[in-house]
C-alpha cells in the first residue's frame, strides 16, 4: 500500500494497479491478486490455492458459527415462548378450577333457594286454605250472628225501659 490507504484505482492519481481482480467468491468477498497480501507464498500457485481454500474453509466455518448462533437464538426464543405458553396454561387451569368451585357453590346455593321457595309456597297455600275455611265458617254463621246481635239489642233496650 502507498499513500492511498491500501486500494488504488486504475487510472487514478499515482497510477497504481487495482489489487482486486473484480471476481468474488460465493460469500461476496473480493479476491486479491498481487499487491500487499497477508498470504505467504512458498510454492507458488499450489500454496496460493491452498491458502484460498483455507480462507473459504474459514469463511464456511464462520458462516456455520453464525448459523449455529442464529439457530441457538431461535431455539431460545421458542423455549421462552413454550415456557410462556406453559405459564399461561397453568394460570388458565387455576382460573377454571376456581370457576368450577364457584359454580358448584352457587349451584348449592340455588338448590337451597329453590327449597326455601317451595317451603314458602307450601306455607302460602296452607294460609290460603285457612282463609277459605274462615270465610266458609263465617258465611254459614251469618244468620246466627245476626240473631245474636238482635237478641243483645233487645236485652239492652228492655233493660233500659224496665230496669
Amino acid at each position: 500500500g502507498g499513500m492511498g490507504g491500501g486500494r488504488r484505482r486504475a487510472g487514478g492519481a499515482g497510477g497504481g494497479v487495482n489489487p482486486y481482480d473484480g471476481t468474488s467468491n460465493s460469500f461476496g468477498v473480493r479476491r486479491r491478486v498481487g499487491g500487499s497480501s497477508n498470504l505467504k507464498v512458498h510454492n507458488g500457485d499450489a500454496d496460493a490455492n491452498q491458502e484460498e481454500e483455507s480462507k473459504i474453509h474459514d469463511s464456511n466455518s464462520v458462516m456455520a458459527q453464525i448459523q449455529m448462533r442464529r439457530e441457538s437464538r431461535q431455539t431460545q426464543q421458542r423455549l421462552e415462548s413454550a415456557r410462556q405458553a406453559e405459564r399461561s396454561l397453568a394460570e388458565l387451569t387455576t382460573m377454571f378450577s376456581k370457576m368450577s368451585n364457584l359454580i358448584q357453590s352457587q349451584g348449592e346455593t340455588l338448590v337451597k333457594i329453590e327449597d326455601d321457595v317451595e317451603a314458602a309456597m307450601d306455607h302460602v297455600e296452607a294460609g290460603r286454605e285457612e282463609i277459605v275455611k274462615l270465610y266458609e265458617w263465617t258465611k254459614g254463621n251469618r244468620g246466627l250472628i245476626i240473631k245474636v246481635f238482635a237478641l243483645l239489642i233487645f236485652f239492652i233496650v228492655f233493660m233500659r225501659f224496665y230496669g
